[in-house]
């Protein structure tokens, strides 16, 4: 597991409201509030960032090759990102905020990004 790229996700995902970090699965996952809405793991030993975008959403991610259907809860609507260099860190970062606010209570929800 690649720790800078950890260390730079975690301070993303724990900078929201309410968030805290497991590793129910033996990869840190970061939850609001008991829900689940990103995770740090490696998918075929590539580092990758697994978010929420829901079903309606998957076909158009999985346009793109640098995303991948996300095992056992791909079908859920979650893919995975491929953390290969260069990294858009601003695309992770809206990444890791539209899940959060798919599984936040309305209360915690950040602001629409444009």
């Amino acid at each position: 597991m690649d720790e800078a790229l950890l260390v730079r996700v975690r301070a993303l995902a724990v900078a929201l409201a309410e968030t805290d970090e497991t590793m129910p699965f033996g990869d840190p996952w970061f939850r609001v509030r008991a829900k689940m809405f990103c995770c740090f793991t490696s998918h075929e030993e590539t580092p990758a960032l697994v978010v929420k975008v829901g079903k309606e959403n998957l076909d158009l991610f999985l346009r793109d090759a640098r995303f991948f259907k996300s095992p056992y809860i791909g079908n859920a609507g979650w893919v995975g990102l491929r953390l290969v260099e260069p990294v858009d860190w601003e695309e992770v970062r809206a990444l890791v905020h539209s899940s959060y606010n798919r599984v936040a209570p309305k209360a915690l929800r950040l602001p629409e990004e444009s």
